[in-house]
């Protein structure tokens, strides 16, 4: 989320420097520029942590899914390839559902006792048997 405290401070810092101006008559946008500038990718910045955790959290609860309909017997061998293939005939073009990743999904899951420091250091899920031994 971005921080309005922060935009505040800019604000502030850009009245100063408005201030400033009109004292010396000179008008140079280099600091107004920099602080927007700031702001714009903070933000993205933030925006892109936030999807990032919902897209782990979103993997975790996938592998628990499969996790337990596989270990329980309800599906049979072929279960992970049939769903894939579903998922990819009825959202097409959705990207990231193979059953390559989904079998992923389900070792990350099994693997889970490490998942929320993955999400603090913002490792992308698929490097997730890389770092599993953090």
């Amino acid at each position: 989320m971005f921080n309005f405290a922060v935009l505040q401070n800019y604000w502030q810092i850009g009245c100063n420097i408005l201030e400033n101006r009109q004292i010396r008559g000179v008008m140079n946008y280099d600091k107004d520029v920099e602080i927007i500038k700031t702001a714009i990718l903070q933000s993205q910045y933030d925006a892109a942590r936030s999807v990032n955790e919902k897209q782990l959290m979103l993997y975790y609860g996938i592998g628990k899914y499969i996790s337990l309909n596989s270990r329980k017997g309800f599906w049979g061998k072929g279960a992970i390839d049939t769903i894939s293939e579903r998922l990819d005939k009825e959202l097409p073009g959705l990207k990231g559902f193979t059953s390559r990743n989904l079998r992923y999904m389900r070792t990350f899951m099994k693997n889970g006792k490490c998942w929320i420091r993955l999400v603090n250091l913002k490792v992308h899920w698929k490097m997730y048997p890389t770092v599993r031994n953090l």
